[in-house]
């Protein structure tokens, strides 16, 4: 009778803890990560600046997010996106390319009164191709 008490008693806190989220970021705990701050403005309308990515030293595509779900990309034209997961979003060109940018980083901050930002990244495509970039923010 004791032990069914301290399964029950070990079955309840599992069952708390799944509750709670307690799993991460795509579990429902706060992510560590404001996607928002990456964003270049409302709409392509409104664009204020954009991240130029680089892959081994070399410029591949520079990319823009806004805030209404959409984007341009340098070398896919205009994309939809969505945060799926905390560091992780998912997105698709008008002619239906696909690709997941996971492992998200990075930041913008005011270093001396310039706005500084990073972000990196790694796309996984089968039509965009797989790579990991580390982009800078310009500014217009």
């Amino acid at each position: 009778m004791r032990g069914l008490r301290i399964s029950l008693a070990g079955l309840f806190v599992i069952v708390l803890v799944a509750l709670s989220g307690s799993g991460g970021c795509n579990s429902g705990d706060v992510c560590d990560i404001r996607f928002n701050e990456f964003q270049n403005g409302t709409s392509l309308e409104t664009q204020d600046s954009e991240w130029q990515c680089e892959n081994g030293g070399v410029i591949v595509f520079t990319i823009a997010f806004f805030s209404d779900g959409t984007g341009v990309r340098s070398d896919a034209g205009d994309f939809e996106w969505e945060q799926t997961k905390c560091r992780e979003v998912e997105l698709e060109t008008l002619s239906l390319e696909q690709a997941t940018l996971d492992r998200i980083e990075g930041g913008v901050r005011e270093v001396a009164d310039v706005i500084v930002g990073t972000l990196s990244f790694r796309q996984t495509s089968d039509e965009l191709g797989d790579l990991t970039v580390a982009c800078n923010l310009v500014l217009f």
